[in-house]
């Protein structure tokens, strides 16, 4: 449970009390959606706490995430005294913040490209227009004059035909050079799929070919105007498949939806070709903060997220 002082596990009844940070927290970055602290909290060593009124996460290697919360409301000078301290995916907006409260002199922003977080035009991905998306048009076009474009809403009664596709798509990669890390990613997509009744802003949709299901996406608004996409796989069997289940999700939203939000490239050449290649219209950036002169999070009175 979240509760105050003590780092605790991050469990999928504790998602109420973090909502609350979240809701008014100033930007919402996608790495910082419960559900994806939940999905990734095992694979990453994810553990989570309250102090200053903030929720602070705290990574394996014991380095700190942007904390939740009003950034504007906190007491930074209270909160960062004596020590050092490295942040981690800290979005642009809260650095600049830190700096502007505590001093350059005293924080230090080293640019993390590999975690800024891509965003798309909502119209440029549900309806691929012009030519520089020529090619995944015609993608596009040929699964649904072969296979039609049959998108069903993700739902409690549907959820087991996405596991078995997450599971067949993993043996189609039982090869691939970063098994481990498909691996890893795989336990953050059943952690998602199996916690799905405790997460009603989760929503998504299967792909069939013919009456075969041949991807799934998982994703939430951020805002009234932007939605992310967590999760997104396709079998490649289906030619096509990719093109069509992007194309579909972002149909699905709510016409005042003009963005999203398809997360980081992780510095992985492929994926950022991948992502580059769907024409961002900008980033969520986020960086790493090294503050000199902070509290030490391992001495200070704690409060678990539990206790609230």
């Amino acid at each position: 449970m979240l509760s105050q002082e003590v780092f605790s596990s991050i469990r999928a009844e504790d998602r109420n009390v973090y909502r609350r940070f979240w809701q008014v927290t100033p930007l919402h970055a996608a790495d910082y959606t419960f559900g994806n602290l939940l999905a990734w909290s095992e694979p990453h060593g994810l553990e989570w706490c309250v102090r200053g009124d903030l929720c602070w996460i705290r990574m394996a290697d014991g380095n700190l995430m942007a904390p939740v919360g009003n950034w504007y409301a906190a007491d930074w000078e209270a909160l960062f005294d004596t020590g050092d301290a490295v942040l981690e995916r800290v979005p642009e907006g809260l650095c600049l913040l830190l700096q502007s409260r505590l001093g350059s002199k005293r924080v230090t922003i080293q640019k993390s490209r590999g975690q800024w977080e891509y965003l798309y035009g909502r119209n440029d991905l549900a309806y691929l227009p012009g030519r520089r998306y020529h090619r995944k048009k015609n993608l596009l076009n040929m699964f649904e004059k072969r296979y039609g474009m049959r998108y069903e809403p993700l739902t409690m009664e549907n959820l087991a035909e996405a596991e078995s596709l997450q599971a067949m798509w993993m043996e189609a990669n039982s090869g691939a050079e970063n098994l481990q890390d498909l691996e890893e990613e795989n336990r953050a997509i059943m952690k998602l799929l199996h916690s799905w009744e405790y997460l009603p802003e989760l929503f998504g949709g299967i792909l069939y070919a013919g009456d075969t299901p041949a991807a799934y996406s998982i994703g939430e608004y951020l805002s009234a105007d932007t939605a992310v996409v967590h999760i997104e796989k396709g079998l490649t069997a289906y030619k096509g498949s990719y093109q069509a289940v992007n194309a579909c999700f972002a149909r699905s939203l709510d016409p005042r939806c003009r963005y999203i939000n398809r997360e980081q490239d992780l510095c992985d050449d492929g994926l950022r070709k991948a992502k580059e290649s769907y024409a961002p219209v900008g980033f969520v950036r986020k960086n790493r903060v090294r503050i000199n002169g902070i509290k030490n999070f391992f001495t200070l009175p704690e409060l678990t997220v539990h206790d609230i």
